[in-house]
């Protein structure tokens, strides 16, 4: 699963080189304006219900949005905040997202703990941005996200069963314009990626 990720201060010119905008576009100052207390897209962590960058359609080519992350419950409490590769075409709540808007969730890594509670990150090994493979729905007029996952691969299965979809970023235009391309692509296994246990710190006292 993906339940946390981070973003860097590089971030903004890697995802420039994708799509040649920066993060701070006209659409987002507009924003900014308008709903001072819900548009402030800061670095670092990302947890569920906040906002976050994603990349989307626009009517000219791929534009830089901002959704907040996690579908409401049908239950009434809490977010639904991933979706499953394999069966995401099937799901009802995820019907219109996967077919009419598909993202890209741009990141710089994600953690994960394993079975005992220990964090792991996440990263590319080749410095580039982490694209992972979204979907997003329109909720009382609030633009939300979920992250797609699939089964781990050789380089997180030893934290977790479970990891994001990672796109390459020559796959995010295919993802997000094209649907025979996006089943291929849930199909997939993600790119190996860069691994880091963080040391627990033991005290005597």
């Amino acid at each position: 699963m993906c339940g946390r990720y981070w973003t860097e201060a590089d971030l903004e010119e890697k995802i420039k080189k994708l799509i040649g905008t920066p993060i701070d576009t006209p659409d987002m100052q507009r924003k900014r304006r308008e709903q001072p207390e819900k548009v402030n897209i800061a670095l670092g962590d990302i947890f569920p219900s906040c906002p976050a960058l994603i990349v989307e359609k626009g009517d000219e080519g791929l534009i830089l949005s901002q959704a907040c992350w996690g579908y409401p419950s049908h239950k009434g409490t809490g977010l639904v905040i991933n979706a499953r590769a394999e069966s995401v075409f099937e799901k009802k709540m995820f019907q219109r997202g996967i077919r009419r808007r598909r993202i890209a969730v741009p990141a710089s890594g994600f953690y994960e703990w394993n079975k005992n509670g220990e964090k792991n990150t996440f990263r590319r090994g080749d410095g580039k941005a982490l694209y992972m493979a979204g979907i997003a729905d329109l909720f009382d007029e609030e633009v939300r996200f979920v992250i797609l996952t699939t089964a781990a691969n050789d380089s997180v299965n030893r934290v977790h069963d479970r990891m994001p979809l990672i796109l390459e970023e020559s796959q995010v235009r295919d993802w997000i314009f094209r649907e025979s391309a996006a089943e291929r692509i849930l199909k997939q296994v993600p790119t190996r990626l860069k691994r880091q246990a963080e040391q627990l710190q033991l005290s005597l006292f």
